[in-house]
């Protein structure tokens, strides 16, 4: 599983050994994750090693490993939503099936005059879950908005102050940040939502270019 391999990524050397005995409660090592040999391991187990380790080895792994994921490792998922035709049917798609990744988290999308927003569903017991939900669809709208787009006009709403790793959230989480009980959201700009999503822009972008290549290959030219 990809995830696994990213999370490995984000573990400094030295906290490895801690790791190694986290992944060992379900049953994995590190050897098994560099070999590819996971087993039947599921969403349910990586979210216990992601989370093990937040609360005993890394504070702020949560948005460290948030940062590595991309669309195009959400496998069936994140395809469907690269390829959907603009910002507010990728966001969708995105709730709809959200069952199909491992932050599978119960969301809606709303509209408000001139701003829209998801909005999560869930009753979630842990602030790790909390977390892991902002950092898993900041990374998604992040990455679907153009480059232009300016992030701090997102705003997070959400019932618990920031942690003791505040800077980290900070230098991951470029949008202002409120109180609001039992509330999780996020709100943008309304129009960002017809925008078409610089994932499927990028891909369509390498699709055309290797094209021309394999066009010029096949009529002898470099």
């Amino acid at each position: 599983m990809t995830y696994f391999r990213l999370l490995v990524g984000c573990i400094p050397e030295e906290k490895r050994f801690q790791f190694d005995r986290i992944l060992g409660e379900i049953g994995l090592s590190l050897r098994d994750v560099h070999a590819g040999e996971i087993g039947k391991a599921v969403f349910a187990d990586f979210k216990q090693v992601l989370y093990n380790t937040q609360d005993q080895i890394i504070p702020d792994i949560i948005l460290n490993f948030s940062k590595t994921v991309r669309l195009s490792s959400l496998g069936i998922l994140g395809y469907a939503i690269i390829n959907s035709k603009n910002i507010e049917k990728a966001l969708q798609v995105s709730s709809r099936f959200s069952s199909l990744s491992y932050s599978n988290f119960d969301f809606q999308l709303f509209k408000n005059k001139d701003t829209a927003g998801i909005r999560l569903l869930d009753h979630l017991p842990s602030r790790l879950e909390r977390e892991d939900f902002l950092c898993s669809k900041y990374n998604m709208l992040s990455s679907m908005l153009p480059p232009s787009t300016d992030l701090s006009r997102m705003h997070i709403y959400a019932d618990y102050s920031l942690p003791s790793y505040e800077t980290s959230y900070q230098g991951s989480l470029n949008v202002l940040f409120s109180l609001m009980r039992h509330t999780y959201a996020y709100t943008f700009p309304q129009s960002g939502l017809r925008l078409l999503s610089m994932v499927l822009i990028t891909s369509f972008i390498c699709y055309v270019r290797l094209s021309v290549q394999r066009w010029c290959q096949s009529r002898g030219g470099g």
